[in-house]
């Protein structure tokens, strides 16, 4: 049995995917996922590159989605406007709340598939 988690929506992914194996699944592929896909966000944050910066949110918005894990589906997706409608200054600020948010859904994450 899964505790019940604060940064994601488990009720949801127990309607969704009526399997508490295949949930753990999803969120060891998380954690074995997120931190390449901030990494890339960041580069192409820091590099000033839009497109990438909106591609790279985008995969971790559908990750975050996967997970039902609105908080970082909204930061994710405020950064993927922000780059859309090329407000290049709102970048690292937006960034900075997307990391956040995956690191604590992740220390989240990493509690639940030790139990």
């Amino acid at each position: 049995m899964i505790a019940t988690p604060t940064h994601l929506d488990l009720a949801d992914m127990r309607r969704r995917l009526r399997d508490d194996e295949l949930i753990v699944e999803l969120f060891r592929m998380f954690l074995e996922s997120y931190a390449a896909q901030l990494a890339a966000i960041e580069a192409a944050v820091t590099a000033g590159d839009l497109e990438a910066t909106r591609e790279s949110a985008h995969l971790m918005k559908s990750s975050a989605g996967n997970l039902s894990a609105s908080e970082l589906v909204d930061a994710c997706a405020a950064l993927e406007v922000a780059a859309e409608r090329r407000e290049s200054t709102d970048l690292s600020r937006h960034f900075r709340r997307l990391a956040f948010v995956a690191e604590t859904l992740a220390v989240e994450l990493q509690g639940l598939v030790a139990d």
